[in-house]
């Protein structure tokens, strides 16, 4: 399910979570759960993950549902202190396709 045909299309979704930031979407396997309902796609980008470096945890940063492996990339503000963790991007790359 991973692995693509040579020639095939590479998926690509973006997704404002908003309100919900990653933080809700890691609960017990939140993560895993989203991408597999997404249809596992090559690149999922998230904005407004609201966290800042320090808060991101492995259940964050390390996702594999059915076997997959995502890289995964983050950017946020410099001083979460004074912003709370606002805005942010999370950008998870399936690396089993070889992108």
């Amino acid at each position: 399910m991973c692995d693509h045909a040579r020639g095939s299309r590479v998926r690509v979704l973006s997704w404002n979570i908003g309100l919900r930031g990653i933080r809700k979407l890691s609960l017990p396997n939140g993560l895993n759960a989203v991408l597999e309902t997404l249809g596992l796609p090559d690149v999922l980008l998230l904005q407004e993950t609201k966290v800042v470096t320090g808060d991101i945890t492995p259940d964050i940063a390390f996702t594999s549902p059915h076997g997959c492996s995502y890289t995964s990339y983050y950017s946020s503000n410099r001083d979460g202190r004074m912003l709370g963790g606002y805005s942010g991007v999370a950008v998870y790359v399936k690396t089993s396709r070889g992108l």
